[in-house]
């Protein structure tokens, strides 16, 4: 299997676990102890304050931002990589200002495992063979 075949299922299986642990963690958290689903249940009936309906607009920005950059990824676009890069480190600055969040193990597993494909991305985007295609097509 050629570099550039490997780089497409890296980018899907992001699409994956990111997908997946939106659901699963929709789904389970019918599953969370009774004192937790209180307080997610409280939480999301309150109305949102002004700085976090932008924090929240902010995340569906950064997340629609993060697929259009994957999309760009796939059809090996030098903007995408920089783009990516800079979704993803605004991602992680983001999340310190969305405040505590209740995460069930499966969506924690699938929220790892899509931090890790996002660091090999980088990688591989930066500093593999894979780079070369993005130079090609700038």
């Amino acid at each position: 299997m050629n570099n550039k075949r490997l780089f497409e299922i890296l980018i899907i299986t992001q699409w994956i676990t990111v997908i997946a642990g939106i659901v699963i963690g929709l789904i389970e958290e019918r599953s969370l102890p009774d004192t937790l689903r209180a307080y997610v249940l409280e939480a999301g009936s309150r109305d949102l304050s002004s700085s976090e309906k932008i924090a929240y607009s902010f995340g569906t920005f950064l997340l629609v931002a993060y697929f259009i950059s994957t999309i760009g990824l796939l059809r090996f676009k030098n903007w995408a990589r920089w783009l990516y890069l800079g979704v993803n480190a605004a991602g992680l600055i983001a999340a310190l200002f969305f405040g505590p969040r209740i995460i069930t193990p499966v969506s924690g597993v699938l929220s790892d495992l899509s931090m890790a494909l996002i660091g090999l991305t980088i990688g591989v985007v930066s500093v593999s063979e894979v780079r070369k295609e993005f130079v090609k097509t700038s």
